[in-house]
């Protein structure tokens, strides 16, 4: 056999991609093999490309969500503050999220081509949750201090008296409910400030991460093989 130069690498290595890694989405973008490969620079900038897109995407949608969830909250009240309490109300708001989450993940999927990974899906639609939870949050807080500064106090007492009805209905004892609303009259006034809106988005992005993977799961799609 021909010796080999020291630090000269196998004719595939330098040559041919292929038995390394598929150079397919997520195959060789980011390997190690990268380096060695000629076209490097070439897969870094589709990669990089790749990434902007699926965050303006995210981020289109995010706000997108926020938007109509806040049109929402002015349609409501608008209408009828007494609404902004109903049980109907909070599932449909609580639904336009996974909407605009499915929406990313499929526009991303569609932008790649019809091909996209689990991870890729899962990135896509988790900051369009986030986008949507944290410009919802302030664009409520805008609502609460500056159109509508009286409703914040109107929607304690709205939803104390709900509170308290629940609580007559299913027999709850009189020690217990009286604790409950002392507590709850000092804690709903701090869920309408900024840090309150804030600390709430942060909680609920633990659920929104659930429904991630979930959404991720729907809208993935491999690329499909030459042999099928």
């Amino acid at each position: 056999f021909r010796a080999r130069k020291k630090g000269k690498r196998f004719l595939s290595h330098r040559y041919n991609r292929i038995p390394l890694l598929p150079s397919g989405p997520g195959g060789f973008c980011g390997s190690w093999s990268q380096e060695t490969c000629p076209s490097a620079k070439i897969c870094t900038q589709g990669c990089t490309l790749r990434l902007m897109k699926h965050l303006s995407l995210s981020l289109n949608h995010g706000v997108l969500a926020a938007l109509v969830n806040f049109g929402l909250v002015m349609a409501i009240y608008l209408i009828d503050i007494n609404l902004m309490v109903a049980w109907w109300f909070s599932l449909i708001a609580l639904m336009i999220v996974p909407v605009f989450m499915f929406m990313s993940g499929t526009a991303a999927r569609k932008a790649d081509g019809g091909v996209l990974s689990f991870g890729s899906g899962f990135q896509v639609v988790l900051i369009t949750a986030v986008v949507t939870q944290f410009l919802s949050a302030l664009l409520t807080w805008v609502l609460y201090t500056v159109i509508a500064p009286e409703l914040p106090g109107i929607l304690t007492d709205l939803v104390m008296e709900k509170t308290a009805g629940v609580m007559e209905t299913f027999g709850v004892p009189a020690e217990i409910a009286k604790t409950q609303m002392e507590e709850l009259e000092t804690t709903l006034p701090e869920s309408y400030k900024l840090s309150g809106l804030m600390k709430n988005s942060g909680y609920g992005l633990l659920m929104w991460a659930v429904v991630s993977l979930i959404v991720a799961a729907i809208v993935k799609r491999k690329p499909q093989s030459d042999f099928a």
